[in-house]
């Protein structure tokens, strides 16, 4: 969605919104775009639930990479300062859990294809 014009996005948010209702009698009111900051932390979050990290006495808590379209998350555990940018704590099962997510909108995979397409004298 961040390539997404104003009007894209919200024909796009529309669309989902009548799907799901339809699909699912699910009612998307309050539903919208979230950054790509929380788009890693919730990546991150979900490795490592699925993992088993999260209820580990000593956990190995997993870092991760989404390559998207237009953009790049990594997000990993990290004691950050609460002021560090990038830095967000949240409450599971009693902890706080420190995790730390980069969002880099000029690194994805359309940019890699571009990149790779102008530099192909280098083959």
């Amino acid at each position: 969605m961040c390539c997404a014009t104003r009007r894209q996005s919200h024909r796009i948010m529309r669309s989902v919104r009548s799907t799901l209702a339809a699909a699912a009698g699910f009612d998307f009111k309050i539903g919208r775009t979230i950054s790509g900051g929380r788009e890693g932390l919730y990546l991150w979050l979900g490795v490592n639930y699925a993992s088993g990290a999260l209820f580990e006495e000593e956990p190995m808590y997993r870092g991760v990479m989404d390559l998207g379209g237009a953009s790049t998350q990594i997000a990993f555990s990290s004691g950050a300062e609460p002021a560090r940018a990038g830095a967000a704590f949240v409450e599971v099962g009693g902890s706080t859990l420190a995790g730390l997510t980069i969002n880099d909108r000029t690194f994805g995979k359309y940019e890699l294809q571009l990149f790779r397409g102008r530099m192909h004298f280098l083959h």
